[in-house]
């Protein structure tokens, strides 16, 4: 978790005289210090707009479990949609960054995790219902064999992981997501589901998972 506490920080700068000057200026307007001018402009280089995201990388990035934890709470934000519905539907890169980083992991599903399986099991069903009324519904044949086969996929890793989870793999829930996105992408059961999926996992956290990820964060929220 971020600590809140003053560091003194050296480094080297190209332009140290100007970016002295040019935040003094800002600090003398705005009665503030040069040093929290300079912090100011940094984080917001480095960080994403909406203030809520911002508060998740500060506060958890940095965890031995960071990156799940962030992940998994935008998923949970994104979720709180009126109607059934998403706030927003543009996430598709971050299912493709917990696709990759389960698909590295294999992580081994307790099969003592019930709650967790349960309730990934409980919003599975639900989008299978979706898109089977989707399949009933569908302009042609084709489209209609597609759902039918992805309804099957998803009825078979389902049950596989409430009756044999140690078998299960969560890459495969991510991949029907990814399969299915036009038809799930603004409902709020689908972030619900990936709010879980990246919870129950555990991924690497060095430089390079996290950069990928604050890149990957940044495209998609710079849209909200």
């Amino acid at each position: 978790m971020a600590r809140n506490k003053t560091a003194k920080v050296t480094i080297s700068l190209e332009h140290a005289d100007i970016i002295k000057n040019m935040a003094g200026d800002i600090a003398i307007e705005e009665n503030r210090s040069i040093s929290s001018v300079i912090e100011e402009i940094v984080l917001h280089g480095l960080l994403p707009y909406p203030s809520n995201i911002r508060w998740l990388i500060l506060e958890y990035l940095y965890d031995n479990d960071g990156i799940n934890k962030v992940l998994s709470s935008i998923f949970d934000i994104n979720s709180a949609g009126q109607g059934w519905q998403s706030i927003h539907d543009n996430l598709r890169p971050l299912v493709d960054y917990g696709l990759q980083q389960a698909a590295v992991v294999q992580t081994t599903i307790d099969n003592n995790n019930t709650s967790s399986i349960q309730y990934v099991c409980t919003q599975m069903r639900a989008l299978i219902n979706i898109l089977d009324n989707l399949a009933g519904n569908a302009d042609n044949a084709i489209q209609s064999i597609t759902y039918h086969s992805e309804i099957d996929w998803a009825t078979a890793i389902t049950n596989n992981l409430e009756k044999k989870s140690e078998f299960s793999k969560l890459s495969d829930f991510y991949q029907f997501l990814l399969n299915n996105w036009d038809a799930v992408k603004n409902l709020s059961v689908t972030y619900r589901l990936l709010s879980m999926l990246v919870s129950m996992d555990s991924w690497a956290n060095n430089a390079h998972t996290r950069v990928a990820l604050l890149d990957v964060i940044r495209r998609v929220t710079c849209m909200w």
